[in-house]
């Protein structure tokens, strides 16, 4: 057999027939999955819809909304005050028509919309103006067909505010023999449009609030408006608290006697005064561990020297202890002190003293002799002479810098009586002229 003899071996299949079977194979994987096909057949869609919206001229129509208005007032207007309160925050669509990639991006920032004839207005008033659209944007190739809505009223007018004190009438029950009181700021400002803050006629806090209230409540209570025909104001333009904070003081009360003291009391009268209180007892309130500590109520105490004979009247005030509540509102009471039978005696005093004096100084009264008016029994002021008067100058309360050798001040003077006319007392302030000198 011929070495050049090939009839015994098979033949060799060629390299490009085996790619071809096998590129085969794989598209005909590829097209029998139903996700390849979605997946193709989409962006054949896209590539579609891009070659025609490129090469389209077709034109359409189309709303933008949400563009805002823009409202320019007069120097007149602005002049009288005026401001627009509701109109100016309108937002309108605008229907524009156009090139097909070009109208579909366009965003309500491209228009400007402008109210109209808005130098007519110079009062306060409701206007309806005129809306106009303009292109503000870069694109340009696009008509406006128009703007919807093709008007809006303006209502403008003056801002102003005013103050109102607020009406409580709230209902409530507490727990029986207990006092209440509603506390809050009694006080609200309203501001807006100056035609509807005058509308305003009162401001209250108002209904009932369940159960028994034992105990201090707090609560948030909405404010109310009220018009002078009693129709409730509900006006989103006027600005004000919606609700204030009440807090509803729920207390124990009691009646407590009312006293007074007396100051620079003459040593045998002391006990024996006659006087009478008007009123004499008040009403109070306060919680449980405070009032039982308050058995009756002292005013400021009165000053002998202040007393002359006979029956006189003296009004002094009220004061609470700052946790109790004073349930009858009765800020004074009037002190009547009874010296029938007693006299008034003038006398020259000129027997002075001084007490206190800085170390290292020395006073002398200027002054010779003041005349005072002396109070007591009529025996015994009958009996009193100028020796039994003695004029009293403290410096305890002078600053050390007051002093300085050849000063000369003014002193307020205390008489003393002497001590065997125990009823008897000086009546007025006096004051008197010293000269100091140093040691």
């Amino acid at each position: 057999m011929s070495k050049f003899d090939n009839s015994s071996k098979k033949p060799a299949k060629s390299k490009t027939s085996s790619a071809n079977q096998s590129h085969k194979s794989l598209l005909s994987r590829l097209f029998s999955n139903n996700k390849f096909l979605i997946l193709l057949s989409f962006i054949i869609a896209f590539s579609s819809w891009m070659v025609v919206s490129i090469n389209s001229d077709e034109e359409v129509s189309l709303n933008i909304t949400g563009v805002p208005v823009t409202v320019n007032l007069s120097d007149v207007a602005t002049a009288e005050g005026l401001k627009v309160f509701s109109g100016a925050d309108t937002t309108v669509t605008v229907v524009v028509q156009g090139n097909s990639l070009t109208v579909r991006n366009l965003q309500s920032s491209d228009f400007q919309v402008v109210a109209q004839n808005t130098s007519d207005i110079i009062t306060p008033g409701t206007y309806p103006v005129d809306l106009v659209a303009k292109k503000s944007g870069f694109k340009t190739d696009y008509s406006i067909v128009s703007v919807l809505p093709a008007t809006v009223n303006l209502f403008v007018d003056r801002p102003t505010s005013k103050d109102f004190d607020i009406v409580n009438n709230l209902s409530y029950e507490v727990t029986p023999n207990y006092y209440s009181s509603a506390n809050f700021n009694p006080l609200i400002s309203i501001s807006g449009p100056e035609s509807l803050v005058k509308k305003v006629d009162r401001v209250e806090i108002n209904g009932e609030i369940k159960g028994v209230l034992q105990q201090t409540t707090d609560i948030e209570q909405p404010i109310i408006l009220y018009d002078v025909n009693n129709n409730v104001i509900d006006e989103p333009l006027l600005s004000y608290i919606q609700q204030i904070p009440v807090k509803i003081a729920v207390m124990p009360q009691k009646k407590v006697p009312l006293t007074v003291s007396f100051a620079n009391t003459p040593a045998g009268l002391s006990g024996k005064i006659k006087y009478s209180i008007t009123p004499n007892t008040i009403q109070i309130a306060a919680e449980q561990s405070a009032l039982d500590a308050i058995k009756d109520v002292t005013l400021d105490p009165i000053d002998f020297r202040q007393l002359a004979a006979g029956q006189q009247k003296i009004v002094k005030t009220i004061t609470l202890p700052a946790d109790c509540k004073n349930i009858n509102n009765t800020t004074e009471a009037e002190v009547v002190v009874d010296f029938s039978g007693y006299a008034t005696h003038e006398l020259s005093a000129t027997t002075f003293k001084s007490e206190n004096i800085p170390s290292g100084f020395n006073i002398m009264v200027i002054t010779q002799n003041i005349t005072v008016q002396v109070v007591g029994p009529k025996d015994e002021v009958a009996k009193l002479t100028a020796a039994d008067i003695t004029g009293v100058l403290d410096f305890s309360q002078k600053q050390d810098n007051s002093f300085a050798d050849g000063a000369s001040m003014e002193m307020p003077v205390v008489f003393e009586v002497n001590t065997k006319y125990k009823n008897c007392w000086v009546k007025g302030e006096y004051t008197a002229n010293v000269e100091v000198s140093a040691d």
